[in-house]
């Protein structure tokens, strides 16, 4: 949840020896020269990954998302770009009988419970879209969206997890897109959509 997203961060800039990130439009990574790194990135699922090393021995292959998670982060996308919030609202997880909306800003705790009512005045401007995903794994996978009319946003992590076998949101995490985009990556490669 947010709780967990924070931490993610947390590591993700003590191993990285970043400080904040820079506004801006378009999230961004900053090199650390101390430790040679290779960064995998592919443009498209199924597209090969390239090594930003240039060694092609080095790069590690982009995972493939699961036929279930590619699917229902296909229809989350469509809803979020078509502002249909009532299938937004359905692929709300039920954990522990909380039908609300948790949601909170980077760095800033637990987050809190909302109505999901609150996906009207969030979508209303039918500006969102899916920027990167993690493929899933355990059970487990994030989208990188963009275009919020949320304070403290237009960035979000969109926590995804499986209930019973079946794809749902447990959370949604605002803030800057850099800070964002590495949280993201803990997870594993991000891939553009």
């Amino acid at each position: 949840m947010v709780r967990g997203a924070a931490l993610s961060v947390a590591i993700a800039l003590a191993v990285a020896g970043c400080g904040g990130s820079s506004g801006g439009n378009q999230p961004h990574s900053t090199h650390v020269a101390a430790v040679p790194t290779t960064v995998v990135t592919a443009a498209t699922p199924g597209t090969p990954p390239t090594s930003v090393s240039g060694n092609p021995s080095t790069a590690v292959p982009v995972a493939t998302p699961s036929a279930p998670y590619r699917k229902f982060v296909a229809t989350l996308c469509r809803a979020l770009r078509s502002a249909d919030t009532s299938v937004v609202s359905g692929d709300l997880s039920n954990y522990q009988y909380n039908t609300g909306v948790r949601w909170g800003y980077m760095g800033d705790g637990e987050g809190q419970t909302s109505d999901p009512s609150i996906f009207s005045a969030w979508l209303a401007a039918r500006t969102v879209r899916c920027a990167y995903s993690t493929p899933d794994s355990a059970g487990h996978g994030a989208l990188l969206t963009r275009g919020w009319h949320v304070t403290g946003g237009p960035w979000s992590i969109i926590e995804l997890d499986t209930y019973s076998g079946q794809w749902k949101i447990t959370d949604f995490t605002f803030g800057r897109p850099g800070v964002l985009y590495r949280a993201l990556r803990t997870a594993g490669p991000a891939v553009r959509m």
